[in-house]
């Protein structure tokens, strides 16, 4: 389901959010790189997500429409 799908994509997010705290040694370049993979991750699970939600909705429309 949906929800699955967001509790991993943010347990994923701590541990990114853990990992680029204690990792020290990790240049600026490649923190910044994995906090925009974190932000298109969450990007493309939002837009996913209103996708679907506005299929369904254009599906009800179709279907009540034939009453």
């Amino acid at each position: 389901t949906y929800n699955a799908l967001t509790a991993i994509q943010d347990q994923a997010e701590r541990f990114s959010q853990t990992l680029l705290e204690q990792a020290q040694w990790l240049p600026e370049e490649n923190r910044n790189t994995i906090k925009e993979w974190i932000g298109a991750c969450k990007k493309g699970r939002n837009d996913y997500k209103n996708t679907v939600e506005s299929g369904f909705n254009q599906l009800e429309t179709f279907l009540g429409a034939g009453n």
